[in-house]
């Protein structure tokens, strides 16, 4: 679809889009120039745009991460008991990325920070 049906059909004036764009919270759109256009990626994005400012958030932290998960696969998180009293959540997307070790090696340094910040 063209700009102008995106914006027809999501709500967001294309001065907001050529921001969204040039802040890299919407990827641009397919082609160049005046053939250039978007899909429905594009415009479930900024549908979730239009639906966090239409709720008041202002906060571009907020927004861009709620556009973000109208495009993301839901991710698998498993619990592994650490002991009686914790569990930690694994991202199995993270384990498949990086492999087994690398995953048990962020999770403990997350650890060490976790306890450095809480024990001063």
């Amino acid at each position: 679809m063209t700009r102008e049906e995106l914006e027809k059909e999501t709500g967001v004036t294309s001065r907001n889009i050529r921001f969204l764009i040039a802040e890299g919270l919407l990827p641009a759109p397919e082609g160049s120039g005046r053939g250039a256009w978007y899909t429905p990626k594009h415009a479930a994005m900024l549908k979730a745009y239009a639906a966090a400012r239409s709720e008041g958030i202002t906060s571009m932290a907020v927004t861009a991460q709620r556009m973000q998960r109208t495009i993301e696969p839901r991710r698998e998180w498993t619990k592994v008991p650490v002991s009686e009293w914790m569990t930690i959540d694994v991202d199995m997307e993270r384990v498949r990325q990086v492999g087994l070790d690398e995953t048990v090696e962020e999770t403990r340094r997350a650890l060490v920070a976790l306890m450095k910040r809480e024990n001063g």
